[in-house]
């Protein structure tokens, strides 16, 4: 009797969250209706008579602080990204009505291109009264090679290739690149991708990894909702995989195994709305077919490995969102604009998984997710939640959550502050515990998966420096941090005197203009609870 009511309970709290989650679609998609109306923008403005593209070098050397030799050779060096790549993301052209949305959303896609700095569109009216539209970008240095050394968890690791984000000043990425580890295989690592595929609006993915704990090989097409008046997309993916499973207790490794696997994916996408209101609805298929071997296991453990499956899996989802843009600065970056989308989105989605080999369901799975986002001032504010089930009838195969805060302050010009507030949950039938906190999850200075649990908290406070120091097109910033966590098992207790704790600093270099890693990290980390002193450093915010 205890089991059926357990049961009901379940399926309650199912509903429940269903329902809550319904309601905010519900909600959110009456608001849609209610401001549609008012969206009118696009059939204002003048006539777009013409379009003029002054695609610019990296450097403006018509500023005293470029006037350096070295700057005059980069821009000799460096081929410009061609009109006809910036030409093909505008959302507005010759014999159009100029639109300020429009322009403001062909700026973000110009600026979301790894190989431009920063772009501006503007219309401007001649004194023969011709209706001009201006378009001015600057490019980034795209060419990285040669070694490059970082150290994470204690490792050193050697990199020795190139990678090139606009090739000939085609917007195409090529990479390759060779990996020397200290205490781990070697590795080779290559990709490919054109964003526009012959000029149309498909893209095209390849890649290789030859990393044992990744090893895969695969591409995609997609052809991607581009603008936010886009109400189809779909793609199509295929990726052959063969890694080195590893699992850990307390930091120690206790199995391994071959993983083997031949992934499908399609997935379709259809959204409606006005022009920052949308409801979207997708699909997504996945066939998989995993092979386990070389199963190994540390004679002082029990473990249940994963067991050869083909399956396929069916979903669909819905969401509505309601969203604004803003430009800001010094936020994740130096000094090179970012766009930050703020608002509110909720979603559902719902699937089944099928043995592909006799056609018997395995499971049902359900999600729900909701974020928030909003400028308060000075404050920006990113709140996100997910909540996912795994089931089948009343039994439960697995359960995960994500709940996670961010918070930066921009008061004062050199200085933000940051926090993120991060809870995970992850409970598997299995018993199999795969959150993990170290190096390579958010706590600084601790060995690579030094503790794991089914459930997992994490803080980290970082207070960002912009000195405004520059060294050629260098700029410096430092950094002080506290990290503190913890990850615990289902029946364990959450203690205060278990959490891990790191305090420490470190120095930012940004190198925005002149590489694609934005940015070089070097930290100094002390791991209170083991006492351990560690130097690490890499490209990129450690978060």
């Amino acid at each position: 009797m205890f089991w059926i009511w357990r049961i009901k309970i379940k399926n309650i709290v199912c509903r429940f969250n269903a329902l809550f989650f319904f309601l905010i679609f519900i909600l959110l998609i009456i608001g849609l209706g209610n401001t549609a109306r008012a969206d009118n923008n696009a059939q204002d403005g003048v006539v777009i008579d013409s379009v003029v593209i002054e695609n610019g070098d990296i450097f403006d050397l018509t500023l005293p602080e470029n006037k350096f030799w070295i700057f005059k050779l980069a821009n000799k060096l460096h081929v410009n990204t061609r009109k006809h790549v910036i030409r093909r993301e505008l959302l507005i052209n010759k014999g159009d009505l100029f639109s300020r949305k429009l322009a403001d959303e062909s700026e973000r896609n110009l600026r979301s291109l790894s190989y431009l700095f920063d772009a501006q569109i503007e219309i401007i009216k001649t004194r023969d009264s011709i209706n001009v539209m201006s378009v001015l970008t600057s490019d980034r240095w795209t060419l990285a090679g040669g070694p490059t050394i970082s150290r994470k968890s204690g490792q050193t690791i050697y990199q020795f290739g190139f990678e090139e984000l606009n090739f000939l000043g085609y917007g195409q990425r090529i990479s390759f690149d060779y990996f020397i580890r200290e205490f781990e295989e070697n590795y080779v690592r290559a990709s490919f991708y054109e964003r526009r595929l012959f000029g149309s609006r498909f893209g095209l993915s390849s890649y290789y990894n030859g990393d044992p704990e990744i090893g895969n090989i695969g591409f995609g097409i997609v052809k991607p909702l581009f603008s936010l008046n886009s109400k189809f997309g779909y793609g199509v993916s295929y990726i052959d995989i063969d890694r080195t499973d590893k699992y850990y207790s307390s930091g120690r490794e206790i199995a391994r195994n071959r993983f083997a696997s031949r992934e499908l994916g399609l997935s379709a996408a259809y959204r409606f709305g006005d022009y920052q209101n949308k409801v979207s609805i997708g699909f997504d298929y996945n066939y998989k077919d995993i092979r386990i071997s070389d199963r190994l296991i540390s004679p002082d453990f029990s473990f249940n490995f994963p067991i050869d499956s083909v399956y396929s899996n069916y979903l669909i989802s819905f969401s509505a969102t309601s969203f604004k843009y803003i430009k800001a600065r010094r936020i994740n970056r130096m000094n090179i604009p970012e766009d930050i989308t703020l608002g509110i989105e909720t979603g559902i989605s719902s699937g089944y998984t099928i043995d592909a080999r006799t056609g018997r369901r395995l499971y049902r799975t359900m999600s729900f997710s909701g974020g928030y986002s909003g400028k308060f001032g000075s404050n920006l504010m990113f709140f996100k939640f997910y909540r996912t089930f795994w089931y089948k009838g009343g039994i439960d195969y697995r359960k995960t959550t994500n709940l996670s805060i961010r918070y930066y302050n921009r008061t004062i010009a050199w200085l933000t502050p940051f926090v993120l507030a991060l809870y995970l949950e992850d409970w598997r039938s299995d018993g199999q515990e795969v959150l993990y906190l170290g190096e390579n999850s958010g706590m600084r200075g601790y060995p690579r998966f030094n503790t794991e649990g089914e459930k997992l908290f994490r803080v980290n406070i970082e207070n960002r420096f912009f000195t405004g120091i520059k060294m050629l097109s260098a700029e410096f910033g430092i950094t002080q941090f506290f990290d503190i966590g913890q990850a615990w098992s289902e029946g364990e207790r959450f203690e205060l005197k278990q959490m891990l704790w790191t305090i420490g600093g470190g120095i930012r270099i940004g190198t925005e203009r002149v590489s694609n890693a934005e940015m070089i990290r070097i930290d100094l980390a002390y791991a209170g609870k083991i006492r351990n002193w560690q130097i690490s450093f890499g490209v990129g915010q450690y978060l």
